[in-house]
C-alpha cells in the first residue's frame, strides 16, 4: 500500500534498495509529485504474452455486451450455465476440481433514484433466474458475506459474488471466470480494470477444456464496439499489465434551490451581539428550505427572496426575540414582494365550486370514482396488441481479445447468435414464467385488477408474441423483460382506453350523470393563509398588483403564459387572481379522462363571479388533450349557473 506511513517505516529501516512486485506500477504519464504520486522506476514488465505462455492468466478474454443491464444479467448466467458444463467433463477428463465463479459488479445505492443496487442485484438472481439464494454472497462495505470462506473448497457453494467498486475478490479467487457489469463503462481504463479480476489461471494450470482457459465479461454498454476497440488499444499501449482496479471518483452535485441568479435577491442584517442564534440556526434554515440562513462566524442573517407571512410569524415563535431584526430585514426585501403586505389588505377569498356528482343524496367529486366500474376485468380486452409493442431483440455482440504468438494483442468481432453454448434459462415453466410477469407489474399498471383476470390477460399476450415472432418457449424466457416493457405499454394503452370511453360516457353519453357545482364542496383561496398555496418554485419578474398572494408560484417572467398573466393583472373586470399551480394538494383541479386538469389561471371577477383560464399555444390547439379539457371546462361551467366562467385561451 503506497501510503505515507508505509514509506516512513521503510525509510527508517535505512535500505539501499527498495523492490516491489506490483501489478499496478504507476506510470510517467501519472507522475504528479505536487500530489505525492511518484511514477514507477520499472527495472522489468511481464507481458500478457510471457504470462500466457507460463499458464498463468486465462486468455482469450471474451467481452460481450448489451445495453440493457438486464440482459446483461442473463447473458452472464448462460454463460456461467455453458461453463458448468464444461467444468463437469474436464472433472472427469483430468479429475481437477474447478467451480466457476460470476463477479456481479453492482451499482452505488442512491436516495433519488432507482439503481441496481448489491441487495437488488441479489433480488433478481433469486426471484428472475432463480439462482438459489445459498449460492450468493454479497461482499460491499455494508456486508461481507466471504470473509473466512475458502472460495475454492470443494464443499461450498457460492457461484455468485455481488460487489459494487473494489472488485477484489477476483485476486482472492481463480474461480472467478466471468464478470458481469451492470453499471455502463465507458472509458477503457474501466473496463481494462474489471478485466484484471479474472484473469488468473485456475491452479496455473492449462485446462482440457479450451473454454476454461478464457476469462469472459459481460458489461453494459451502449457502445459496445466502441469499448471493445478501446479496451484492444488501452491494452496495446500498457502492455497488459495495468489490471489493477481504482476507485472512481465522481465529481458531487450542485445543491437544490440555489438555482442561477439566487444570489441576485440576497440581502443580509446584522444579529445583535445580545442574540444568541447559534441554538435557532438549524430550526430557521430547515422551517424556509434554506432560503434563509444564519452565517454564525459573522453574526449575519441572510435571506434569498421574499419573507412570506408565513415564515415571519413561524420566526417569531420559533426565536421571540428576532423580531425586530425580522422586521429590517424584510424592509429590505420589500422590492421583491409581489404585493403589498398581508396586514395592508382586506381579507379576500376565491371560492372555487367542485365538478360534483350526486348519488343517493350524498355529493361526491366528480373524479374517476364515480364513473369508473371496479375490477377492471383485464382479459376481455385484446392482447394480440402486444407484439406491436414489443421489441424485438438481437443477440448482442463478442469480442475476442487475445495475444497472438507474436506478443500483438488482436481483437475480432462477431455476433453472440453464432456463438454455442449460449444456454436457455432453466427451471422455467410456462405458469411459472405467467405469475413472474404477474408478479413484476409496476404496482401503478396492475392496480384495479385482480390476480386472476392479469394472468389470462398475460397468457394470450404470451401466445401472441410467440405466434408473432415465431418464438419457442426458451426464447420467451429469454426476453421476458422486453415482455414485461411492452405488457406495461399494452395494459397503459387499454387503460387509457377505458377510462376515455367511461370518462365519455359519463359526461356527455346517452346515460350521462348528473353532473352540478356545489358550495358546499369548494377549494377555498384566502390571501390571509399564504402558506396553503405551494409552487416548485417562486416568479422572479415584474411585480404583479392583483396576484392574490405575495408569491406568485412556477410562472416565468417571460412568454406567452407570462402575457396571460398580464392580462388579468391589468383587466379592469378583475379583482384579483391566482396562478394555479400544477399538481398541488391544494390546487383547484378538474377530472379528465386519463388525470386531473390544473387551469392555470383562475380569477374572481368584480361582480363576484370565478374564471378559470387555460393558456395553449397553436401547436397545441387540436390535440384530444386539450379538446377534452375545453370540453370539461365548459361542462363545469354550465353546471354552475352562471356562476363560474371557462376560457381557453389560444395563442394570444
Amino acid at each position: 500500500m503506497r501510503k505515507d506511513l508505509s514509506f516512513d517505516t521503510l525509510g527508517r529501516l535505512l535500505p539501499s534498495a527498495i523492490v516491489e512486485f506490483s501489478a499496478t506500477p504507476t506510470t510517467r504519464a501519472e507522475h504528479k509529485p505536487e500530489k505525492g504520486k511518484f511514477a514507477s522506476n520499472i527495472l522489468h514488465h511481464v507481458s500478457a504474452a510471457e504470462l500466457c505462455a507460463a499458464d498463468m492468466i486465462k486468455l482469450p478474454v471474451i467481452l460481450r455486451g448489451r445495453a440493457d443491464p438486464r440482459e446483461t444479467l442473463g447473458d452472464a448466467i448462460s454463460g456461467l450455465q455453458f461453463l458448468k458444463e464444461k467444468v463437469t467433463r474436464e472433472l472427469s477428463i483430468t479429475g481437477e476440481f474447478i467451480r466457476p465463479v460470476l463477479l456481479l459488479q453492482a451499482k452505488a445505492r442512491s436516495n433519488d433514484r432507482e439503481t441496481l443496487h448489491a441487495e437488488k442485484l441479489k433480488f433478481m438472481l433469486t426471484e428472475d433466474f432463480h439462482v438459489p439464494s445459498d449460492e450468493i454472497a454479497l461482499a460491499t462495505g455494508d456486508s461481507c458475506e466471504i470473509d473466512n470462506v475458502n472460495l475454492v473448497d470443494p464443499e461450498c457453494k457460492i457461484n455468485f459474488i455481488v460487489t459494487k467498486q473494489a472488485l477484489k475478490e477476483g485476486w482472492d479467487c481463480s474461480f472467478a471466470y466471468i464478470l458481469c457489469s451492470v453499471a455502463e463503462q465507458k472509458s477503457e481504463r474501466a473496463v481494462e480494470q474489471l478485466l484484471g479480476r479474472i484473469l488468473c489461471l485456475p491452479r496455473a494450470k492449462r485446462k482440457q477444456e479450451e473454454d476454461l482457459n478464457r476469462a469472459y465479461a459481460y458489461s453494459t454498454t451502449t457502445s459496445f464496439r466502441e469499448t471493445a476497440e478501446t479496451l484492444r488499444d488501452s491494452l496495446v499501449a500498457n502492455e497488459f499489465d495495468k489490471i489493477e482496479a481504482e476507485t472512481l471518483v465522481y465529481q458531487a452535485t450542485g445543491f437544490s434551490g440555489m438555482e442561477e441568479g439566487g444570489s441576485a435577491y440576497q440581502h443580509e442584517e446584522s444579529i445583535p451581539p445580545t442574540l444568541d442564534a447559534t441554538s435557532i440556526k438549524e430550526k430557521i434554515e430547515t422551517l424556509t428550505r434554506g432560503r434563509i440562513s444564519i452565517d454564525l462566524d459573522n453574526q449575519k442573517i441572510i435571506a434569498r427572496g421574499a419573507i412570506t407571512e408565513y415564515e415571519r410569524k413561524h420566526i417569531a415563535l420559533a426565536w421571540p426575540q428576532s423580531e425586530p431584526v425580522i422586521q429590517r430585514l424584510a424592509h429590505k426585501l420589500s422590492s421583491l414582494r409581489l404585493g403589498p403586505p398581508d396586514d395592508a389588505k382586506d381579507l379576500i377569498e376565491i371560492s372555487i365550486p367542485f365538478l360534483v356528482m350526486r348519488r343517493s343524496n350524498i355529493i361526491l367529486p366528480f373524479d374517476k370514482s364515480v364513473y369508473i366500474d371496479e375490477p377492471w376485468y383485464l382479459e376481455k380486452y385484446d392482447a394480440t396488441k402486444i407484439p406491436d409493442m414489443f421489441t424485438a431483440v438481437s443477440e448482442g455482440d463478442e469480442a475476442k481479445i487475445d495475444v497472438e504468438t507474436s506478443g500483438r494483442i488482436e481483437i475480432k468481432f462477431e455476433l453472440m447468435a453464432n456463438i454455442p453454448g449460449l444456454l436457455s434459462e432453466r427451471g422455467w415453466t410456462k405458469a411459472g414464467l405467467i405469475n413472474w410477469l404477474d408478479r413484476r407489474l409496476p404496482r401503478d399498471e396492475r392496480r384495479n385488477i385482480t390476480s386472476v383476470s392479469s394472468k389470462l390477460f398475460i397468457d394470450k399476450a404470451l401466445d401472441a408474441i410467440a405466434a408473432s415472432y415465431k418464438y419457442e418457449f426458451d426464447r420467451l424466457v429469454r426476453v421476458k423483460f422486453h415482455i414485461l416493457d411492452a405488457l406495461v405499454k399494452v395494459i397503459g394503452h387499454h387503460r387509457k382506453e377505458r377510462e376515455t370511453e367511461a370518462w365519455q360516457s359519463a359526461l356527455f353519453g346517452p346515460n350521462a350523470l348528473e353532473i352540478e357545482t356545489s358550495s358546499d364542496e369548494l377549494f377555498l383561496f384566502n390571501s390571509k393563509n399564504e402558506h396553503d398555496y405551494s409552487y416548485n418554485g417562486p416568479y422572479t419578474g415584474p411585480k404583479f398588483e392583483k396576484h392574490l398572494f405575495q408569491i406568485v408560484g412556477d410562472l416565468d417572467s417571460d412568454g406567452e403564459e407570462y402575457d396571460c398573466a398580464r392580462y388579468l393583472d391589468h383587466c379592469d373586470d378583475v379583482k384579483v387572481w391566482l396562478r394555479n399551480t400544477d399538481k398541488k394538494q391544494n390546487s383547484f383541479w378538474l377530472q379528465t379522462s386519463s388525470d386531473k386538469f390544473y387551469p392555470d389561471f383562475v380569477a374572481l371577477l368584480n361582480d363576484g363571479r370565478i374564471i378559470a383560464v387555460e393558456y395553449k399555444g397553436a401547436h397545441l390547439a387540436e390535440t384530444p388533450d386539450t379538446i377534452d379539457k375545453t370540453k370539461l371546462g365548459k361542462t363545469w361551467a354550465d353546471a354552475s349557473d352562471g356562476k363560474c366562467l371557462f376560457v381557453m385561451c389560444v395563442n394570444k
